[in-house]
């Protein structure tokens, strides 16, 4: 389903390294290069930290000493997450200047096995918003349409794996900001489950929610890294269910945006399902991650708005300022339904069950166009709210130049199994025609 033709996978480059028929010094500058050349989509560019980690890297290769599959490989972190000795801004002009002493623990275990960092990637600022179209530094445009936004808040990420910069890239997802860009920008990306991954020395929006993942060209390549840097969890089932869920496809509201839902269902034979009710009632999964995510983000921020809020993007000081006026009570009420929910779902769905929705009740939508965040992440943040890991996977039809996505979902620390299923609807080739 993904659209290969043109950029090199991650599981190609690790094959030419192996093979000798390259090196990571000439993989790094083609990557150093075609990042400053890039529109807004780096923010920091690390030409000699990302050369150096290079040689290095050829020079373990050459003694018989790789680190394995993503040694000498380039990437891109989201700017949000601390690379030791190169410049965090968080696309704020609050840290404009901010150089962190210590790495991440994300970038610390991608170093570990021999990643080489290029450079930070473009945001929404504080990723706070789904969009992509705030922040400090410029904004980026969707790689197949400039007049689109790309999805946010890991809009650089994104759209670096989109345009061939790197094979793969590392971002944050709070309610769909790992999801939202790989559908809008037509790649694959993973929001593995909540906690899996440690986010210490990445900046937060929202502890409860946020979650480290990362983007590439296929899912084959997010297992790859996920394997590499000892983050896969669970045991892959030869065989997953697949569970339609309806209700979700219904709220699509561009019909384009749930064809790749449509197809991949049919094509696996997926039984129909629904989410689950509570006492009865929908569940209002926004209302739930508003209430949340907005009280800690406004604790967050708040001594930054009052000392200076000139600093903020108006819409984020928007933002920022819309949690102070959520109670404590409220807060405590919606945790207390959040538990249940989730108690609910595991009781509901069992191991070895994947779910499909669409990714995105729309295609991406024009920067002209004000578009409501909450509409857009309605498919995405259910998973946030929840924890469950979600991979979204892109596809393409005859006569839309925009690209289209479906989502996969799976319980708690099955990671293996979804990325095993993702896997097997990506190497259908799904190819639609108008």
């Amino acid at each position: 389903m993904a659209n290969n033709d043109v950029h090199p996978t991650l599981t190609q480059l690790a094959a030419q390294l192996a093979a000798g028929e390259t090196t990571s010094v000439e993989l790094t500058r083609r990557a150093l290069e075609a990042a400053r050349a890039s529109d807004n989509l780096f923010i920091t560019v690390d030409d000699a930290g990302a050369l150096r980690a290079a040689e290095e890297s050829d020079a373990r290769r050459a003694a018989g000493e790789s680190r394995g599959a993503l040694d000498g490989i380039p990437t891109a972190v989201k700017d949000v997450i601390d690379t030791a000795g190169l410049r965090t801004t968080m696309a704020s002009e609050f840290f404009r200047d901010n150089v962190p002493e210590h790495d991440a623990f994300i970038v610390a275990r991608l170093r570990a096995v021999g990643a080489v960092v290029v450079g930070k990637t473009n945001a929404q600022e504080f990723s706070y918003g789904i969009r992509g179209d705030v922040g400090a530094f410029g904004v980026v445009r969707n790689p197949f349409d400039a007049e689109r936004v790309p999805g946010g808040s890991s809009s650089g990420s994104a759209a670096a794996v989109a345009t061939g910069v790197v094979s793969y890239a590392v971002g944050s997802d709070t309610a769909g900001s790992i999801r939202l860009p790989a559908a809008l920008c037509g790649v694959v990306g993973l929001k593995p489950t909540l906690g899996l991954i440690d986010t210490t020395g990445a900046f937060p929006l929202s502890d409860a929610f946020d979650t480290l993942g990362f983007f590439a060209t296929t899912a084959d390549d997010i297992a790859v890294v996920m394997e590499a840097t000892g983050f896969l969890r669970g045991a892959d089932a030869q065989v997953a269910r697949f569970l339609a869920l309806e209700d979700v496809r219904a709220k699509v509201v561009d019909a384009a945006a749930g064809v790749p839902h449509d197809r991949v269902v049919a094509q696996f034979g997926a039984e129909a399902a629904r989410l689950p009710q509570l006492d009865g009632h929908d569940i209002d999964y926004a209302e739930l991650y508003r209430i949340v995510r907005s009280r800690e983000a406004y604790d967050l921020h708040a001594e930054r708005a009052r000392t200076s809020p000139e600093k903020f993007q108006p819409k984020i000081l928007a933002n920022v300022l819309a949690g102070r006026d959520v109670t404590d009570a409220e807060v405590a009420a919606a945790e207390a339904e959040i538990d249940r929910v989730r108690e609910l779902f595991e009781a509901t769905f069992d191991e070895r069950e994947v779910l499909i929705s669409p990714s995105s009740p729309i295609l991406a939508p024009r920067f002209t166009d004000p578009g409501p965040s909450r509409e857009l992440a309605s498919m995405t943040n259910i998973w946030n709210v929840l924890g469950w890991p979600a991979i979204a996977l892109p596809m393409w039809v005859d006569g839309c130049a925009l690209p289209q996505s479906v989502q996969l979902i799976a319980r708690p620390g099955q990671e293996a199994l979804l990325l095993s299923a993702a896997a097997l609807v990506d190497s259908a080739s799904l190819h639609i025609a108008a």
